[in-house]
């Protein structure tokens, strides 16, 4: 594990993903005094960035990828959020959801999407009381829990 950046994959154009490291080092930073968490950076050929949430005891938290939307540059998408099973109930997904926003608010980003599976409850609870709204609710063949809702946050 680094607490560092790690180098950018070959053919990425690296400002999106540069622009969004930025802004969640930013964030860390303003917690730094707590030293909660480490964050270790994956960035991705399509400008996304894949981060793991570790514990100042290098503990696995959680993951999370935020991914440009194609063509629209002021829109970012929060996807793929998990927390692991023996931290749920702490408060990271909350702590998480807060950074993500704030971060993304500072990378210059207007609005986050976010896919979320119905069945997820405790990740729908976190949406809703942190002002996201509920856009649509749609059946993903893909998901063998069903029901998929798309989420919205103006930033």
């Amino acid at each position: 594990m680094t607490n560092k950046p790690l180098e950018i994959l070959a053919n990425c154009s690296a400002s999106r993903s540069d622009q969004i490291v930025a802004a969640l080092q930013t964030v860390r930073e303003l917690h730094s005094s707590r030293e909660w968490f480490v964050f270790e950076y994956v960035k991705c050929k399509d400008e996304s960035v894949r981060v793991s949430v570790y514990s100042p005891t290098q503990e696995w938290i959680g993951d999370f990828k935020l991914e440009p939307f194609p063509g629209i540059n002021n829109v970012i998408v929060s996807t793929q959020v998990v927390i692991e099973e023996k931290q749920r109930g702490k408060g990271w997904g909350r702590l998480l959801n807060r950074l993500r926003v704030r971060a993304m608010s500072l990378a210059g980003y207007s609005r986050m999407l976010a896919t979320v599976r119905n069945d997820n409850l405790g990740e729908e609870h976190i949406l809703e009381t942190n002002g996201w709204k509920r856009l649509t609710t749609f059946d993903s063949n893909l998901n063998a829990s069903g029901e998929v809702s798309l989420w919205e946050r103006i930033l």
